[in-house]
């Protein structure tokens, strides 16, 4: 589901020149790590994606999208940043926010998502299911299971409206049905025939305990009961794994679910709007998986350290783990898995799963020079087995004359052009000299 097309045009501002309006922006807190890490990125040369505005009729710029961003702009002192300005009408300024910053690196938390589609129902006034689900990227089923009570509210007092209009007025259906906003039918169905039961229907009826619990039910712990293609794997395992009595924890069968929409490369938006889990958890689980893979032996021993690495629940992973160990027909296979996390990758990622990818790079990389049988030069390889551990300790000062330059460069803050093309190329000698150094250890 695409996000709905707008002209934008690249603008670079001041930052005193825009203004977050709490009211819209979906965040209800701001993450001081995350402000840290991007000024740190910045002051690295690190370039990022324009932020996200709209201009009000009286010229004020409101921030739709990136305050760590800007955040980060304020902390180092700058005073432009780049700029989207795009052109959308002032009602869906909400729905265009909550988009953005879904697909963010940090995706936005479900209860702020379904805050953001109560307000949209209720202060935008936008009531059209389908143009929600296609503005926020999700599913149209969950929006409709978000607005529910909203719309049996509302048409229980519309009932209760228009049954006061026929009492008082004594007006025909046609009218009231005008003027409530209802078809002639529905209007006769609802009035005549309910009259003359004297009762309310009972598709209108509210019961205050059960909209009470539909209102603290959390949305990421539903899974849908209608079994879509994508999804038949899951829902036999998960059939079957109850016919013995298996005791399900939280987000166990969501992780099943994901898994079997991995293994059928549907995009992480996809999946996400089938279990109602943000993008972030569902390539959690397959960074999880992807480790796992990359430790042949000992994998319970490793559980400690993907959960600090990742900054995961370790009984997400213990659960993961399990499933490696018996189960592994039902996940998805390391090439495919691979594949799926680079072609669904946040716009964002830190070192930790830079670095997982780098190295799963690698392994495919050594994999596919065994399987094209590729014959290597006898005497480079000969040479290669002889490099003295002396050798490989010089490649290794390498990395630290670099480090030390770019500390110069950044504590004598030198703003040039001339500093940040060194700066980048510096970057990318360290990477080559990492991938001779890893590729070196192999024949040592």
């Amino acid at each position: 589901m695409a996000i709905m097309k707008f002209e934008t045009r690249e603008k670079t501002l001041r930052l005193n020149e825009i203004f977050k309006d709490d009211g819209i922006y979906p965040r209800e807190k701001i993450d001081e790590k995350r402000i840290e890490f991007f000024s740190n990125l910045m002051k690295e040369g690190t370039i990022f994606p324009p932020i996200k505005i709209v201009k009000d009729k009286s010229g004020k710029h409101i921030l739709l999208d990136g305050f760590h961003r800007y955040s980060a702009f304020k902390k180092l002192q700058r005073n432009e940043i780049a700029c989207d300005l795009i052109d959308a009408e002032p009602h869906l300024w909400r729905l265009l926010s909550v988009r953005f910053n879904f697909d963010s690196s940090q995706p936005l938390k479900f209860g702020e998502i379904k805050k953001a589609i109560y307000d949209t129902w209720c202060k935008d006034n936008i009531r059209d299911k389908q143009q929600i689900a296609d503005m926020l990227g999700c599913s149209v089923k969950w929006v409709r299971k978000v607005v529910k009570d909203l719309e049996r509210s509302e048409e229980v007092k519309k009932l209760i409206l228009a049954r006061k209009i026929k009492e008082e007025e004594n007006s025909s259906i046609r009218d009231i049905a005008k003027r409530i906003g209802w078809s002639k039918s529905k209007a006769h169905r609802l009035l005549i025939e309910t009259t003359e039961s004297d009762e309310e229907p009972q598709s209108l009826t509210v019961n205050a305990d059960q909209t009470t619990e539909e209102n603290n039910r959390d949305p990421g712990l539903e899974i849908q009961s209608q079994a879509e293609p994508a999804y038949l794997h899951a829902e036999k395992v998960i059939e079957n794994f109850d016919r013995f009595g298996h005791p399900w924890e939280p987000d166990q069968k969501e992780t099943l679910y994901a898994f079997d929409g991995i293994k059928n490369n549907l995009p992480v938006e996809a999946i996400s709007g089938h279990i109602d889990k943000n993008p972030a958890w569902i390539r959690n689980a397959a960074y999880i998986l992807l480790s796992l893979y990359h430790h042949d032996e000992d994998h319970a021993k490793q559980a400690v350290a993907i959960s600090e690495n990742l900054s995961v629940n370790i009984g997400r992973i213990n659960f993961i783990h399990w499933l490696f160990t018996h189960w592994q027909n039902i996940l998805p296979e390391r090439k495919p898995l691979f594949q799926w996390i680079l072609s669904n990758q946040s716009r964002y990622r830190d070192d930790r799963i830079n670095k997982l990818v780098r190295l799963e790079h690698l392994y495919w990389h050594s994999k596919n020079v065994e399987a094209e049988k590729i014959e290597e030069d006898e005497n480079g390889q000969h040479l290669l087995t002889e490099l003295s551990a002396e050798t490989l300790s010089y490649l290794s000062q390498i990395s630290g004359y670099f480090e030390n330059l770019k500390r110069y460069l950044r504590n004598y803050d030198i703003e040039t052009v001339l500093a940040k093309d060194l700066l980048e190329r510096i970057n990318r000698i360290m990477i080559s000299q990492n991938r001779i150094q890893d590729q070196l250890h192999k024949f040592i």
